[in-house]
């Protein structure tokens, strides 16, 4: 999925999420990869997010992997993305 517009509201998608430089994504997304060269607000949890020189996000993010150009702007928060094993252990180990 390719966004110029403006999109508000939720995305659930296995393959790439992509914002243009025009575009501007405002609430909750999902996916496999999420590429930003435009504007990206709200909750991201995707397996690898790419945010390219231009790039804007104002929010939350979780993920793997991630890749921040020089020029673009990050102002929110990020945690890794772990698997369900993990998490539940995690979360059994602080009862």
């Amino acid at each position: 999925m390719h966004i110029d517009g403006e999109v508000l509201g939720r995305v659930d998608s296995d393959n790439i999420v992509s914002i243009g430089k025009g575009g501007i994504f405002s609430g909750e997304l999902q996916a496999n990869k999420l590429i930003i060269s435009g504007v990206f607000e709200g909750n991201a949890k995707c397996d690898s997010i790419e945010l390219l020189q231009g790039g804007k996000i104002l929010g939350s993010i979780v993920s793997c992997d991630l890749m921040v150009e020089s020029g673009s702007i990050f102002e929110g928060e990020c945690q890794i993305k772990k698997d369900d094993q993990n998490e539940e252990l995690s979360a059994s180990k602080n009862l």
